[in-house]
């Protein structure tokens, strides 16, 4: 029995239909079984909302004390890359670590919060507009050139 813990959204951050309703019902009190219930969405769908918002540190898995997993996106990020999107982070890594130095550390781990290779491809055009606008339009370029660059799925 899983139960998941949300926190809060940025500002001007929206969710799609179905994430969002997956997101509401993660209070730290429901369980998987209870939100496929109460959102009358398929078991399917409400696993991938939670994928998804987990892949954006929006919510955390609860350990079993009724703990969050973690304090939030920063140490979520460093514990969830698979081995499947391993080139493709490492690549991405690179073109962050070349241009930032150890400011790249933040932007890496949200990379690596992503549960698997397709949530990291929609993740990065996401950190692209984020760093050309906050951080520096260079950098953002240089990491949308490289992304540009990687093999399709």
């Amino acid at each position: 029995m899983t139960l998941y813990r949300r926190f809060p959204r940025p500002d001007g951050l929206t969710l799609e239909r179905d994430a969002l309703r997956v997101y509401m019902m993660c209070n730290g009190q429901r369980d998987l079984d209870e939100v496929v219930s109460l959102t009358r969405l398929s078991l399917a769908q409400v696993r991938e909302a939670l994928g998804w918002l987990e892949c954006r540190a929006l919510i955390a898995p609860l350990e079993p004390g009724g703990a969050a997993a973690d304090a939030g996106p920063a140490q979520t990020a460093s514990t969830q890359g698979t081995a499947a999107q391993a080139p493709t982070l490492k690549i991405l890594e690179g073109v962050l670590r070349q241009h930032l130095g150890a400011a790249a550390s933040p932007h890496i781990e949200r990379l690596r919060a992503c549960p698997d290779e397709t949530a990291l491809r929609l993740e990065v055009p996401r950190l692209v507009a984020r760093l050309k606008l906050v951080v520096n339009r260079q950098v953002g370029e240089a990491l949308e050139r490289a992304y540009l660059s990687l093999p399709p799925l």
